[in-house]
């Protein structure tokens, strides 16, 4: 006999689906469509956080509904910021193990027949469930194991252990997905059984209606960044190279996404210093919604992580998000950005360092062929690169569970 009819559970609660994750929902990218794309099955759950990390990514605690998906989101104390060992330290006894403890509670409060994790910090909640309910667990692996180094973060701290917390969850896990194709034996390695590649791509319905690139007059270039604003993503040396071409290209930058005040205002003043305050726009926090226009409004989009951070390496999600919704990438030359990029012929590929980057702004300037490249990048998101692609594969095993489910009720 399961768990789940020990506790006394219906079949319906059998056949419910609960996410779990660090993100609160409007904030989320992958667990968000991963509910969304599940609540097409069954009834949906997410459990979330209000809160979490250094970025300002703060939304109210709660319970609501949201795109067919019952939302609880749990309170969290706001962290302290600076990247000390004493912020850590208090951070982690006053902040998130708290939260944590909540959301272990409200976990085995919620019977269902699949738990989807995402994150590794959450995989023991996973567990949990499965040891109470009996339910599926599907966990969603979005970092390389071991290798985020962010300073002054508590997530650095807790990867010097994940791949040995991994290794004995293996056992439990049904189905873990990845981001990138060199996670793919990573994770294997580990001990998981079934491990299936679902890129972060966006949902079909989240892009805006297609447009041409705009136009600048005199061969100028319009780039756009997008994304949570901290160290090691290469702005510093994005709008240094942009001083170093701004007397032989007019090139402006819109950049968009929230970040410490104390970063934003060393960076504002960057500007200032290098002489190019009105070649950047700075436009801060962006709705989920409005990405795609954003993308739409500019004729290239930049995506630079550096080299100094082992977390980087990674497939970004935004490259992703603007291949999909039909422009062109300028991206730095990590491994699996060169897979996608070159392979695919979506943009172009850049040491991150001031010099080349800079160069990589006066070639792509000069090229006539964005049209066309933005042109073949949106077909790309029209066919496969999308989120209901990616995840068709989960959404057929949870499909072919609660199939499985329903008919042994019945027969």
């Amino acid at each position: 006999m399961r768990a789940a009819a020990r506790n006394g559970d219906s079949g319906h609660s059998k056949n419910r689906i609960l996410v779990v994750t660090l993100d609160a929902y409007r904030f989320s990218t992958r667990s968000r469509k991963a509910a969304i794309r599940y609540s097409s099955l069954a009834s949906t759950s997410y459990l979330g956080l209000a809160g979490v990390g250094r970025t300002g990514r703060w939304d109210k605690p709660g319970k609501f509904v949201a795109d067919g998906v019952a939302v609880e989101q749990i309170p969290v104390r706001r962290p302290w910021l600076a990247p000390t060992r004493s912020s850590q330290v208090r951070n982690l006894f006053l902040s998130y193990l708290p939260a944590f403890v909540r959301m272990a509670r409200a976990v085995i409060r919620v019977p269902a027949g699949v738990i989807h994790v995402t994150g590794i910090p959450l995989a023991l909640l996973g567990v949990i469930h499965r040891a109470r309910f009996g339910s599926t667990i599907i966990l969603d692996i979005t970092e390389r194991p071991g290798v985020v180094t962010a300073s002054g973060s508590l997530a650095s701290v807790f990867s010097r252990v994940e791949p040995k917390l991994l290794g004995w969850i293996s056992r439990h896990v049904d189905v873990a997905t990845v981001v990138t194709e060199g996670d793919l034996e990573t994770v294997t390695n580990l001990g998981f059984q079934r491990v299936f590649l679902v890129r972060n791509a966006p949902c079909a319905s989240w892009r805006a209606p297609y447009t041409p690139p705009p136009t600048v007059a005199g061969g100028g270039l319009l780039g756009v960044v997008i994304g949570t604003i901290f160290e090691g993503r290469g702005y510093e040396l994005l709008l240094r190279a942009l001083a170093k071409v701004r007397n032989e290209r007019d090139v402006r930058l819109a950049v968009y996404g929230p970040g410490r005040e104390e970063y934003l205002a060393k960076l504002n003043r960057l500007t200032v210093e290098l002489g190019i305050a009105d070649r950047v726009s700075w436009m801060g926090r962006i709705d989920s919604g409005d990405v795609s226009a954003a993308y739409l409004a500019a004729q290239v989009g930049v995506v630079l992580y550096e080299t100094s951070d082992l977390g980087n390496d990674g497939l970004s999600n935004k490259i992703l998000e603007c291949v999909s919704t039909g422009r062109p990438v300028i991206a730095g030359d990590l491994p699996e950005n060169r897979s996608f990029v070159a392979t695919n012929g979506v943009g172009w590929l850049v040491d991150v360092g001031v010099d080349a980057i800079a160069q990589a702004l006066l070639e792509v300037g000069a090229h006539d062929d964005i049209p066309e490249l933005s042109a073949r990048c949106r077909r790309y998101g029209d066919t496969w690169l999308n989120w209901e692609s990616e995840f068709a594969e989960v959404l057929a095993v949870v499909s072919q569970r609660q199939a499985s489910e329903v008919q042994s009720r019945t027969g």
